[in-house]
């Protein structure tokens, strides 16, 4: 997977990454897609199953550390 990230000096925390190459179809991607609020925005991010499958796709070390925290979110929330 080939992705670009970007951000902003002044608020580097935030980080948007951009595909060159869609690990997931993209329709699949937008149909499970999910709208959440960021300050007064609201943004469409992906579902967290597909989250998983993009950060095992990349495969860097902190993509595996995202990964387990991820595992955890998702059981918290079925709970």
């Amino acid at each position: 997977m080939q992705v670009f990230s970007m951000y902003d000096p002044a608020q580097p925390a935030v980080t948007i990454d951009l595909f060159v190459r869609y690990p997931i179809p993209y329709e699949q991607l937008w149909s499970r897609s999910v709208e959440m609020a960021l300050g007064d925005l609201m943004v469409r991010v992906c579902s967290i199953d597909d989250l998983i499958t993009m950060k095992q796709d990349a495969g860097r070390y902190k993509d595996l550390a995202d990964i387990e925290q991820l595992i955890k979110i998702k059981k918290y929330e079925k709970d």
